[in-house]
């Protein structure tokens, strides 16, 4: 009957995380892991002073602990980067279980998974200060993980709690003859699962999310006061209105629809509506939810996203005053440049004697100065465009583009003797002319620092990495330091002066901002001397 209970427990627990839960999930993990032996020994000595833990931790030998925590750290990994969430989930069921044999009150597990966010905390603020963003990603991995190891353990722990009180009740059957015995098992048995539930209560109205069990009518039916503290009514207010009556009115009509596929058995995982708050502003919650059909309840979790809104809105407001800023810098440059250029033509040709040689020579820096500019002001121009452009999209061949860019780069260059490689590419789903400005800037970075090459080699290809279709063009050029290697991306930041290889430093920025335009990301590894890889994705998932 364990084992069947246990099967049972394991069949129920499902892994429903999307690939941006993933995502998630693996931000914390390379943080957690990053300062897991600093977090692990504060916690111990944390517990030693529990009441309950305190005893777990002191008898337990100090060279099995490391190894235990390694082992957990191990499986965790294996789930969030291998998919291998089967052993994992074994092992937080083996937890529930014996948390359940040793009879461990909620309170007490409660308490662990708050000194380790508290503990946690410090670390998280230590390496992203203001970078709210960051944080807010390595505290919802863990929000994300915590919640499903929960479940798993919590799913365990009742499973075998049940099999505990069926063995009672067994045993009191066989002792049908003793009365009053049996009469007192029962009795503490009760008490027993009445300090479960209570427990669970606990657990519920302490819980940091807003928790609530809600009826696809439409009503909230149990709820824990953070609905009270985020929205300012009172209980009495919001068991008797309406839910929908709190949504804003541009989300009710994904909110019915998200309802109707509660109520066909299917979960809700982060759907994000507005909801009105007492004073009549509006905040934004992340929903979690899984529903009972039969009883037509719907048990939810959500998170207060407004903060992390906000800050997007203001981001992208961001964004669009530095693009709009870019442009009409750029375009009004155009018009006094052309004036300087105009009249140092016409000092060079109608007063070419007067001038002398050293006034040619201040022409020729003037006009040369006026190019690298008209270059800048081009480059400028096309960086805010690509901002503001809408895509595209159509399918095509990587490889006949890239061969194509290299062609017309060839025969600008026709004394050169490089050469490109390019090994199986598939085809892909882009916008076609922003593609062809990205080959356009790889492959003239290539060209640019293999000049001092005698045979230069540019290597194109692609590989399947973390489930990402990755691209990649390589060179045996000059390469580069990759204690620099943030600085490539950002417009106007070079790593060579103009005198060892010209440029704008807006070329690779423009390359990033298409690439990020098409759901991708693209990076960058080198070495001195030894040439430079230039990475991207696209449609990333």
């Amino acid at each position: 009957m364990v084992m069947g209970n246990l099967k049972m427990a394991k069949a129920q627990i499902k892994q429903n995380f999307t690939e941006a839960d993933i995502a998630l999930l693996k931000i914390y993990f390379e943080f957690n892991e990053k300062y897991f032996e600093q977090i692990n020994n504060e916690l111990i000595v944390h517990l030693a002073g529990h009441p309950f833990w305190g005893s777990l931790v002191n008898v337990q030998a100090a060279e099995q602990q490391p190894t235990q925590n390694e082992h957990s750290l191990e499986l965790q990994r294996a789930a969030i980067y291998k998919g291998e969430w089967g052993t994992y989930t074994d092992d937080l069921i083996s937890q529930g279980v014996a948390y359940a044999q040793m009879d461990v009150k909620y309170a007490d597990w409660h308490y662990v998974l708050q000194a380790y966010k508290d503990h946690l905390s410090p670390y998280i603020k230590k390496d992203f200060g203001k970078d709210v963003n960051r944080a807010l990603d390595v505290n919802d991995g863990l929000g994300k993980l915590t919640d499903f190891s929960m479940y798993a353990i919590a799913e365990a722990y009742f499973q075998e709690k049940n099999n505990l009180i069926r063995q009672i009740n067994r045993d009191l059957e066989k002792k049908a003859n003793e009365r009053t015995i049996e009469l007192e098992e029962k009795v503490n048995s009760l008490n027993k699962t009445e300090k479960i539930l209570q427990e669970y209560k606990h657990f519920f109205d302490s819980n940091g999310s807003l928790c609530c069990i809600a009826t696809t009518a439409g009503v909230f039916d149990t709820f824990n006061s953070k609905l009270e503290d985020m929205l300012g009514y009172s209980a009495d207010e919001l068991s008797k209105t309406p839910f929908l009556s709190f949504v804003h009115p541009e989300d009710v009509e994904t909110t019915l629809l998200e309802v109707e596929k509660l109520s066909k058995g299917e979960k809700t995982i982060n759907f994000v509506n507005r909801y009105r708050t007492k004073d009549g502003s509006y905040i934004w919650l992340d929903w979690n939810s899984t529903p009972d059909v039969k009883s037509g309840r719907l048990f939810s979790i959500a998170r207060n996203i407004t903060a992390q809104k906000e800050a997007e809105d203001e981001l992208l407001a961001v964004n669009k005053e530095l693009e709009s800023f870019s442009y009409t810098v750029s375009h009004d440059l155009r018009a006094p440049l052309r004036a300087v250029n105009g009249f140092s033509n016409i000092l060079e040709k109608k007063f070419a004697d007067e001038l002398g040689d050293e006034g040619k020579k201040y022409i020729g820096i003037i006009t040369d100065s006026i190019a690298k500019m008209g270059n800048l002001i081009d480059d400028l121009l096309s960086f805010s465009r690509f901002g503001r452009k809408e895509k595209n999209t159509s399918t095509f061949s990587a490889k006949g583009l890239f061969r194509e860019v290299f062609d017309e780069l060839k025969q600008g260059h026709p004394d050169r003797n490089i050469e490109l490689i390019t090994n199986d590419l598939p085809d892909v789903k882009a916008d076609r002319e922003m593609m062809k400005h990205v080959a356009s800037n790889l492959l003239g970075n290539a060209f640019k620092f293999t000049g001092n090459k005698e045979n230069g080699k540019i290597d194109m290809g692609a590989e399947e990495i973390d489930g990402n279709q990755v691209l990649y063009v390589k060179d045996n050029g000059v390469g580069f330091d990759m204690r620099y290697v943030e600085n490539l991306f950002s417009i106007f930041q070079r790593l060579h002066s103009d005198d060892e290889f010209p440029g704008t430093g807006v070329g690779l920025a423009i390359v990033q901002r298409i690439i990020h335009k098409h759901g991708g990301r693209v990076w960058a590894e080198g070495k001195l001397n030894e040439g430079a890889t230039f990475y991207f994705t696209l449609n990333e998932n």
